[in-house]
């Protein structure tokens, strides 16, 4: 019995350690390799064009190749978005959001981080260091915006990516709308592994030790609570009542944290992604209310 138990428990180490892998890593690009086993690269399924914008595609230098953007420029825009997605996503997701944005007035730089989209890369952290892809974004958005104000937008990851590019320089913005950040990388992975029926403990310290070996982090200092000390800009926190994955007390944790003015949102019917189509009414008003009050009125 102790034998068999024994088989099982290395069993299910090695098949949570592939699981890991998994989610940080995605397959190298061709000739087919040893790696080809792990999910491709997320691919952009939509342009602009099919939502009836024109747009640019640009390629920047980030620390792992290239960055892919897309520009959708707006006459007489009072700002720009410098859009940021989530985990496993790309920049297309959020191309419904970039259409409500430039409804309210702004211009729009959309980004793939690393290892997603038409970016380089084959590692993720989870916005670690997609902090740095942050950083190298904002210094293509400030010479696109020419003198006029910075708007972040960032979900999830993109949201927890913009909060840590804050701990390693100020950020040349004039408001940032985050959703629903997580306040905690072991509080993210727990509710995972919740909602999905499982107990949290002790399979949530293996991931954190896993993922942090996979991608050279420390997974328990990983903590979007304390980056956002240094997040001081006016900020719009959005939240769907029915995410399963970051509570309301975590999200009022990282609300909390931020020192600058701050709003938050909560929209009942919503969950972890699609906030706006969950609740376009909700979503929309809030963000409208939140830029009247920190950008510029919009030019007639």
């Amino acid at each position: 019995m102790i034998g068999v138990l024994a088989a099982l428990g290395f069993a299910a180490n090695l098949i949570g350690a592939f699981l890991v892998y998994a989610a940080t890593h995605v397959a190298p690009p061709a000739p087919w390799g040893p790696q080809h086993w792990l999910p491709p690269k997320t691919a952009n399924h939509t342009t602009p064009a099919a939502f009836g914008f024109a747009y640019e595609t640009l390629r920047v230098p980030g620390a792992v190749g290239v960055l892919e953007l897309w520009h959708l420029p707006l006459p007489s825009a009072r700002g720009l978005a410098v859009m940021f997605h989530g985990h496993a996503a790309m920049k297309s997701a959020l191309l419904e959001e970039a259409r409500a944005l430039r409804a309210l007035g702004l211009a729009v730089l959309l980004a793939d981080f690393r290892a997603s989209g038409g970016s380089d890369g084959e590692v993720t952290t989870i916005g670690w260091r997609e902090a740095d892809d942050v950083l190298r974004v904002l210094d293509t958005a400030a010479t696109i915006a020419a003198g006029r104000p910075l708007v972040l937008f960032g979900t999830s990851m993109g949201a927890v990516a913009i909060l840590r590019a804050a701990t390693l320089r100020p950020l040349p913005a004039a408001a940032a709308i985050l959703e629903v950040p997580f306040d905690t990388l072991e509080h993210a992975v727990a509710n995972r592994f919740r909602a999905l029926g499982m107990p949290a403990y002790p399979a949530t310290w293996a991931v954190l030790l896993y993922g942090g070996l996979f991608v050279g982090l420390d997974p328990f200092a990983f903590r979007p609570v304390d980056f956002a000390r240094s997040f001081d800009l006016p900020t719009l926190v959005i939240k769907g009542g029915a995410d399963p994955t970051v509570t309301e007390d975590e999200i009022r944790n990282v609300v909390a944290a931020l020192p600058g003015p701050k709003q938050l949102t909560l929209l009942p019917k919503a969950g972890h992604f699609g906030l706006l189509r969950a609740d376009r009414a909700g979503w929309t008003s809030a963000v409208a209310g939140f830029l009247d009050a920190h950008l510029p009125t919009p030019p007639r």
